[in-house]
């Protein structure tokens, strides 16, 4: 434990480091928004869906919600 405790008073933080700059997080963020599908980006760079997903969750819209409590009032 004083090892890393040395190595953190040195600035180092240890772990994997990132797949992706932040700059690129955004870009694939901005090409979701643009309606890219997902397993494309991906493709595109060289991440696991589930990657892409923690990054960038899907977003549920209200009308799906509003659909389904109406489907459970019924």
């Amino acid at each position: 434990m004083a090892g890393l405790a040395a190595a953190r008073n040195k600035g180092r933080i240890g772990g994997r480091p990132p797949k992706l700059t932040k700059a690129e997080w955004e870009q694939a963020g901005r090409l979701l928004a643009q309606g890219i599908p997902r397993k494309q980006v991906a493709l595109i760079y060289d991440v696991a869906l589930s990657t892409l997903y923690k990054k960038h969750p899907a977003k549920r819209t209200h009308i799906e919600n509003d659909d389904r409590i109406n489907q459970i009032d019924r």
